[in-house]
């Protein structure tokens, strides 16, 4: 905004005023004795802006009001101001419009959108929100003659929290420091941060629990997809026209031929696990008898109180090497058995599971050779319905392992995708406490003053 000129008109026959007087390209200078009207004409400038001068009563008697004229980037303005204890401006824009404002926010609104100037939701000394007024801002440009720089940055009404500080923000179009749009986001953030940590944790154990139930599945979903479409097939090659009682026999066989390779499966598993278990009640024996070495040698090293009694030598470094180490090396040695007999309980978990699985199909194997059997007496179309039934029963018990194991995959992707939504809700809460203090945006402020105060400095 540049300044074009200023003039004040009288009221009435005998009121007060001022000839036209034209702002210079730079600096501007007004000469005159003392009591001649000096300061009026100065406080009209910001009184136009909308800044709360207040006047002599003479002043309010005698002048009716004060018209400002300035070039903005947007166009000219002619602003002109009632002088009166409330506020009355009326505004001519470019194109000839005139609007006319008596409140100071719809005033200051109307500036700063007209000035480009960027206006937050602030917080005000009361925690509240609130907008900024230009009687907020013009401080910054305007010093009194009088108080000089005692009240240069502290308008009549400091309601803005921060209020300097924010203005100058506001001013070089930074981040404002008090925000109350940004403390509401930032609570929301936090709230989203929150309630995606307890996601996280739900998420976590669902699964926790789906590996456990499939921990005894040792084929992949591809896998058992393969097998049951096997099974499928066969279930249809009965079906034809073409099976007889011997095709049906064998796909019994077939079956508990495979049952019985299984249950090898799980007997060799189960005795790796139990090698595994007393390998590990080995290790922790052992580790047990490292600890009482060392609390043996700690026990020594106290009896010794004077080293003295049993090495005379200045040099002498008897029990120094197990003394500085014993309670690192305690606490390492005790966590290396809760580790191992940790792995331990989960190897008993997990064998109890296969040993059950072992007894479920030691039953289906017996179950399928008492069919079996009896199907050596009944009728073909009995075999076939009984050996049918048998694949039917292969099939839905691999699909539920299927469906197990498609479950745990499931609950990952979705458990991923929560700690990626967890990560940005913390990258953007995180981003309200840099953004207001970031680097570039204090390089930015440090070199726009410098360049003020040089050009201030050259003219």
């Amino acid at each position: 905004m540049k300044f074009i000129s200023i003039q004040i008109f009288p009221n009435g026959l005998s009121g007060w005023q001022s000839d036209l007087l034209k702002f210079g390209d730079n600096i501007t200078q007004l000469f005159g004795a003392n009591g001649c009207g000096k300061t009026p004409i100065v406080q009209s400038i910001a009184y136009c802006l909308g800044y709360p001068c207040i006047f002599r009563n003479d002043i309010y008697e005698r002048c009716s009001n004060v018209i400002l004229e300035v070039d903005t980037a947007k166009g000219h303005l002619i602003i002109k101001r009632i002088y009166s204890k409330s506020l009355d401006i009326e505004v001519t824009e470019p194109d000839g419009e005139k609007k006319r404002f008596f409140d100071e926010k719809e005033y200051s609104t109307f500036v700063f959108e007209w000035l480009g100037l960027k206006v937050d939701n602030m917080v005000t000394n009361n925690h509240k929100s609130t907008t900024p007024y230009l009687s907020s801002m013009l401080p910054i440009y305007y010093l009194d003659q009088d108080d000089g720089y005692n009240r240069f940055y502290s308008p009549p009404n400091n309601f803005i929290k921060d209020q300097f500080s924010e203005m100058v923000r506001m001013v070089f179009d930074l981040p404002v420091k008090n925000s109350f749009d940004q403390k509401k986001e930032k609570i929301k953030a936090k709230e989203r941060l929150v309630y995606l940590d307890k996601q996280v944790e739900i998420h976590a154990r669902g699964v926790e629990i789906a590996k456990q139930d499939a921990a005894i599945i040792k084929k992949t979903s591809e896998e058992l997809t393969q097998e049951i479409s096997v099974l499928e097939r066969e279930v249809e090659q009965l079906k034809s026209s073409d099976a007889n009682h011997d095709d049906s026999i064998n796909v019994l066989d077939r079956l508990i031929s495979k049952h019985r390779s299984t249950i090898r499966d799980l007997v060799l598993e189960i005795a790796e696990m139990n090698k595994r278990t007393n390998g590990i009640s080995q290790i922790v024996h052992e580790i047990n008898t490292e600890i009482e070495t060392l609390n043996l040698n700690e026990e020594a090293r106290r009896v010794f109180l004077s080293f003295e009694e049993i090495c005379g030598s200045s040099n002498c470094q008897l029990f120094s090497s197990s003394s500085d180490a014993y309670s690192k090396n305690l606490l390492y040695l005790k966590d290396q058995i809760k580790d191992l007999e940790r792995n331990a309980e989960i190897d008993k978990v997990k064998v109890e599971q296969i040993q059950q699985q072992k007894t479920s199909i030691e039953d289906l194997i017996k179950s399928i050779v008492e069919e079996r059997n009896k199907s050596l007496e009944k009728s073909e179309i009995s075999v076939l319905v009984d050996a049918i039934s048998a694949l039917k029963n292969q099939i839905f018990e691999l699909q539920i392992q299927r469906s197990d194991i498609e479950k745990v995959e499931l609950l990952e992707n979705k458990h991923f995708k929560i700690i990626f939504e967890r990560s940005k809700a913390l990258e953007k809460y995180q981003s309200f406490s840099n953004e207001r203090n970031s680097i570039p945006g204090l390089l930015k402020l440090k070199a726009d003053l410098r360049q003020y105060f040089l050009n201030w400095w050259k003219n």
